[in-house]
């Protein structure tokens, strides 16, 4: 494997055909599992932080880059994905600090890891990693917070087989999100949306 096949390898991991399931499955097994705060708050938090970020994207696509950050180009889904649902599944099942130090623990490294691949293949700016991993960060801190403490009973172990399954079935199938968003700005630009 080249040195670019395992860029993409690892990228992968954020891309909304990987994440989309997970989140899914990851909500039915926190419900299942008996813990329904945890899974309510999953079900509404990474939905609500998706479409923030799909938004963000929709109007940078349509007015274009604010001055201040004249580099925002788009910001990094496959980033804010990665932050947002492994840190933000990291973040509820540790225990033991509190909310936002969990999701920092949890978050912050797979930022880091999934926004260096898109730099390095050159299909995000620095400016569009940064921002996609805040609003990734800023969900998994919302996760930790409003999910509160895992219940003792409920073990790691289920939600990292899921994740396992997730993975064989989906990982390396590439969703054309950012090429919907794109059409869906100029289809809000010509005023037929």
């Amino acid at each position: 494997m080249t040195d670019r096949h395992h860029l993409w390898f690892l990228t992968d991991f954020g891309d909304q055909a990987v994440v989309l399931p997970l989140a899914v499955v990851m909500a039915a097994a926190l419900l299942f599992s008996g813990w329904r705060r945890g899974a309510l708050v999953w079900s509404i938090g990474v939905p609500a932080t998706l479409l923030a970020v799909g938004f963000a994207k929709l109007l940078i696509f349509r007015f274009g880059s604010p001055a201040a950050l004249p580099d925002l180009l788009s910001p990094s889904g496959h980033t804010a994905s990665a932050a947002l649902v492994y840190g933000g599944l990291a973040a509820m099942m540790l225990r033991g600090t509190v909310p936002w130090r969990r999701a920092l623990l949890g978050a912050v490294p797979l930022a880091v890891l999934i926004g260096g691949t898109r730099l390095a293949l050159g299909v995000h700016t620095p400016d569009d990693v940064v921002v996609g991993g805040l609003i990734g960060l800023a969900g998994a801190i919302g996760l930790a917070w409003f999910a509160g403490d895992r219940p003792h009973w409920i073990s790691a172990w289920p939600p990292a087989a899921v994740m396992l399954i997730v993975f064989v079935l989906f990982h390396g199938i590439r969703l054309p999100a950012e090429a919907w968003l794109h059409a869906a700005a100029q289809s809000w630009q010509a005023g037929s949306l």
